[in-house]
């Protein structure tokens, strides 16, 4: 090559550059495996050092006037000619260096292994080896092609002497080439540090469906021990089955499971890096980006495609949890029956099968419920192995970790087509509706109160075969940051008096509203945001950890309290009391425990947050009796939600189910339509975001496995039913959410058995009141926001 160079300094630098380039090769090829992607960027760095100072020194050599132009045609080579392959090597490095970076990710995912890693090492290095001879071997090639051809040379040197000099042009890409190169090596720590989060985050999940089925296993297990017990000892000891089935039935409760796994989830997800300009594919020598924020995108993915499926299996989970104690109950209201009735000598002919059927009855359903069960971990298995992954960003032909929502309703949010009204034959119309308004009112007056009440119940009821669909609307409480819509202003609020707090102002807020106003959602998703790793959420009969420490609650919150303070010196922790009308016990009276709270709130809430939630109703009633708003900085009260948040949390949800909305006619609804539909929910809802959400899954209809029909409820309105006697005990319900008969008979005393345990009795019946397996009484909750409205404005 050099032999046709007549300047030194261009010969040196030409020299100087075949040296660099060889040993820059042979040191980045022959690096450890962890080191070869740091020195493949360092050596691409060199050489395009040495190459902008080859083009530097050409261009001088060919401004340099006292040169002859016959001894400045290698320079004018290198620019015109020389340059353009060049560039072309150095884009083969950058796309080298790119691969590297590509397959270290996807060794992190388990996808590529070690021996292809090395073998993509050593293949490529041939490659580089031989586009490196070729450059060498090109430019000597070139100069004396052009040499050897008197008129060719002269010629040739007049077009490039009168042409645009390119090599401004070429140091521009060398040295962007350059800066990609380094970027990349920037990074890839990042990119790698968040694949292993996604692999944590998937790994966690599996694990929790392996939690799930093992505890449905446990069941069954458990399910026939209990037979084998009870066939043993029912006829010998009934007392004896009694006390061991109610031990083993309070002893199947509540796992924190998804609770743990929510955590650990949004605290992998908070560790991951935001936005990142991240290198996706080449595509012509042109390096494509994507702008990702892998936080951002994780936990929308998430919240969209795996958390709510996951939320309905531990729901079925608990349902089997739940019939499991169902049928021990069962079992210990009849043992207590024999036991009775052997004491009395009135045993009949004994039968041990009739005992367990209860149990047997169980272990046939929980097959089926099984079944169920891995349609739904299948799903997010699927979900989690085909999409969840970090190198998903290299296919450029989608989005990565795309939430697919239902295009027509999605492009609602983009934009607002024009009203168009299609006008119908209004006459017709105005006789049909008056035709069915006196059929309507015919039919209402023949119905009786109690018919009235069943149906006003059971409109209010998802339908049938649409299970996976309502439970995402039904989930209570916060389900992610996703779904999360609206309430700026209270939320703004609630971040400045946390700074205040901050500042050693008392810290003390307290959230009200009506019955699934969103209270729970509200305390968990500000928790989520300023006291991520610092909220100790009292519930009644719970375990909660301070400090490393452990405390098993009852209904003593001063108990829980003392605890808390004692052992929370050296932090500064939310203390999270959701509804507080649960801590209400006949055997601890309310004033001891407000007392308490209000206590501990003048004296530590300087260190320690408080918040706490109730209804509207019961605030009113502790206000008057205790001051309660005085002691707390500020009273948040979350009744209503605008029309456009409870429409985009609709939105939301039905996006986050994959179903298509239509109509009547099988058709998608226009924006326009969408708007109408969730403007009827709002206004039945009246603001209230649970209520919206619930009106909505009830009229939401199966179609097929890709479709939901909107039919809409019923405008049933709950009737006039309450005496004096019903809404008193209606009343101590709505207040306290949860009772009792037990409280309730020390609560009314001796009138309680004559008169108001019937009441109870047929509220029961109609609808009004549900029993849960507790035996506790509460309000049902499709009418509980209803039946608080007529309590409080009628007078009796």
């Amino acid at each position: 090559m050099t032999e046709t160079i007549k300047k030194a300094n261009l010969k040196i630098s030409l020299n100087t550059f075949e040296a660099v380039l060889d040993a820059t090769i042979q040191y980045a090829w022959s690096v450890k495996e962890q080191e070869h992607l740091a020195a493949l960027v360092n050596g691409h760095e060199k050489v395009t050092h040495q190459l902008i100072k080859l083009g530097d020194q050409s261009l001088a050599q060919i401004q340099d006037t006292e040169i002859d132009d016959i001894e400045k045609l290698p320079a004018y080579v290198i620019h015109f000619v020389w340059m353009e392959h060049s560039k072309s090597f150095m884009i083969l490095w950058r796309d080298i260096i790119f691969q590297r970076q590509k397959a270290l990710v996807l060794q992190t995912e388990g996808k590529v292994t070690l021996d292809a890693l090395q073998q993509h090492q050593e293949e490529s290095m041939q490659v580089i080896k031989n586009g490196a001879q070729s450059l060498k071997d090109f430019l000597e090639a070139e100069v004396h092609m052009v040499a050897t051809n008197n008129r060719k040379r002269e010629r040739q040197l007049f077009e490039w002497s009168a042409l645009k000099n390119p090599w401004g042009i070429y140091k521009n890409q060398l040295e962007q080439l350059n800066i990609q190169c380094l970027q990349m090596l920037e990074q890839t720590p990042d990119l790698i540090r968040t694949t292993r989060d996604f692999q944590n985050i998937k790994k966690w999940v599996l694990q929790n469906i392996d939690d799930c089925r093992s505890e449905i296993k446990q069941f069954k297990i458990l399910a026939k021990e209990y037979i084998k017990y009870i066939k043993e000892n029912i006829e010998e000891n009934p007392a004896k089955v009694v006390g061991y089935l109610e031990n083993e039935e309070a002893n199947i409760g509540q796992n924190e499971h998804l609770q743990i796994l929510n955590l650990s989830i949004e605290e992998q997800i908070n560790r991951m890096v935001g936005q990142m300009q991240v290198s996706v594919g080449t595509n012509g020598g042109v390096l494509l980006y994507q702008e990702i924020n892998f936080q951002r995108n994780a936990r929308q993915w998430m919240d969209s495609e795996t958390i709510p499926l996951i939320y309905e299996m531990w729901e079925l989970n608990g349902s089997i949890g739940n019939s499991l104690k169902m049928a021990l109950i069962n079992i210990c209201n009849r043992a207590l029956l024999f036991s009775t009735q052997q004491k009395e000598g009135n045993t009949t002919d004994f039968d041990d099968a009739a005992f367990c059927s209860p149990l047997v009855s169980f272990l046939e359903n929980i097959n089926s419920w099984e079944a169920d069960l891995k349609k739904l971990t299948q799903l997010i298995q699927q979900r989690m192995k085909n999409d969840f992954h970090v190198s998903e960003v290299y296919d450029t032909e989608r989005p990565f970790l795309l939430v697919p929502l239902q295009s027509t309703i999605n492009q609602y949010k983009l934009t607002q087509n024009p009203w168009i009204v299609k006008v119908k034959n209004w006459w017709q119309k105005q006789i049909k509706a008056i035709r069915k308004l006196k059929t309507s009112v015919e039919h209402e007056e023949s119905l009786s109160v109690s018919e009235k009440i069943v149906r006003f119940a059971q409109s209010r009821k998802a339908p049938l075969g649409n299970t996976q669909y309502s439970s995402i609307f039904m989930t209570k409480g916060y389900i992610g940051k996703s779904f999360w819509v609206g309430r700026v202003q209270d939320l703004h609020r609630f971040e400045q008096i946390v700074k205040q707090w901050k500042s050693g102002i008392r810290g003390a807020v307290l959230l009200t509203g009506q019955r699934f106003s969103g209270k729970s959602s509200f305390g968990e998703y500000v928790s989520s945001i300023h006291f991520s790793h610092a909220t100790i959420r009292l519930t009644p009969h719970t375990t909660i950890k301070v400090e490393g420490r452990k405390f098993n609650t009852t209904y003593d919150l001063e108990a829980a309290l003392d605890f808390i303070q004692k052992h929370s010196l050296h932090s500064h922790p939310l203390i999270w009391v959701d509804d507080l009308e649960y801590w209400i016990d006949p055997n601890i009276s309310l004033s001891k425990s407000i007392r308490a709270l209000l206590t501990c709130i003048d004296k530590y809430g300087s260190r320690m947050f408080f918040m706490v939630s109730m209804g509207n109703w019961f605030a009113k009633h502790l206000d008057k009796n205790y001051g309660i708003l005085k002691r707390f900085q500020a009273e948040i009260n979350l009744d209503k939600m605008s029309r456009e948040e409870v429409k985009k949390a609709i939105l939301i949800r039905h996006g986050a189910t994959h179903k298509i909305l239509v109509d009547k006619n099988n058709e998608e609804p226009t924006p326009q339509d969408f708007q109408k539909i969730t403007g009827q929910v709002y206004q039945k809802a009246n603001g209230n975001i649970g209520e919206a959400l619930s009106h909505w899954s009830y009229a939401i209809h199966r179609v097929d496995d890709e479709k939901v029909k909107y039919i809409p409820i019923p405008n049933y309105s709950l009737p006039d039913f309450l005496n004096p006697d019903a809404a008193l005990i209606l009343s101590s319900l709505t207040m306290e959410k949860r009772s009792t008969e037990y409280r309730l008979r020390k609560l009314f005393g001796p009138p309680f058995r004559k008169k108001y345990q019937y009441i109870i009795q047929r509220l029961i019946s109609v609808g009004v009141l549900t029993r849960h397996l507790s035996g506790s009484l509460e309000v049902n909750e499709v009418m509980a926001n209803e039946v608080e409205q007529k309590c409080h404005t009628e007078v009796f």
